[in-house]
């Protein structure tokens, strides 16, 4: 009996070797192969702060003058922000001006200086009365006004009364009187060859007529060509 149990005996013990080299390799396979929800676990506050850091990096280049922006998005919308806009940064080249689906950033523009929009958005001109202060005053008689032409020059003068009158000529040191003209008033004069001309209205004494003197000048900076006599009785010369 005692010879037959050996090999049972031999066999048990091999088992047990076998068992407990398993039991030991265990915690090994175990930290060799993770669990799969470590895996996807989030990353830490370090890992959050990096990533941070590389987009604003990202952002703070693709808005630099030199416009090089990454080859997978070559129109970055940080371009199209309003405050890039107004600053005047533009896309890259090749990129729209604005977004699909998106208005345009209107910016700040300028009024002109030396002109004067118009209900429409068009631009004029200002009047000569917008730019400078009366050159006389006369009192309109009902409407109207007189105006006494004396011509202080040698040469004869070409003068028109727009709307009114004809061109007509006045001689030389001699006078005439335009009588019964409705306000708003435009005369314009002319020397023979454009010689300059110098044009000084002043207030009669008699009430509603306005007297101008025509004279020489070599002075570019008053030669005048035409006077404007406003309802409000306002003289001005251009």
């Amino acid at each position: 009996m005692i010879r037959q149990n050996q090999p049972i005996k031999k066999t048990i013990g091999l088992m047990g070797a076998i068992c407990g080299s398993l039991i030991i390799g265990l915690p090994a396979l175990a930290q060799m192969n993770p669990t799969p929800g470590n895996i996807n676990q989030a990353p830490d506050s370090n890992d959050r702060m990096m990533q941070n850091t590389g987009d604003r990096d990202t952002i703070n280049q693709s808005v630099q003058p030199t416009g090089r922006v990454s080859p997978l998005n070559p129109c970055p919308s940080v371009f199209y922000e309003p405050q890039h806009v107004q600053r005047g940064i533009r896309p890259p080249e090749g990129c729209p001006d604005v977004l699909p689906g998106t208005q345009p950033v209107q910016q700040p523009v300028s009024p002109s200086s030396n002109a004067i929009p118009e209900s429409g958005g068009q631009e004029t001109t200002p009047a000569p009365e917008q730019l400078q202060s009366p050159a006389s005053r006369v009192i309109p008689m009902n409407g109207m006004v007189s105006v006494k032409l004396v011509n202080q020059t040698g040469d004869p003068i070409t003068y028109q009364v727009i709307g009114d009158t004809t061109q007509r000529q006045l001689q030389g040191r001699s006078d005439a009187t335009l009588e019964g003209l409705k306000t708003p008033v435009n005369i314009t004069f002319q020397r023979p060859n454009g010689a300059l001309l110098k044009v000084v209205p002043q207030a009669s004494s008699e009430p509603g007529v306005l007297e101008v003197n025509l004279q020489e000048t070599t002075d570019l900076s008053v030669d005048k060509n035409a006077m404007t006599i406003q309802e409000s009785g306002s003289v001005f010369l251009n």
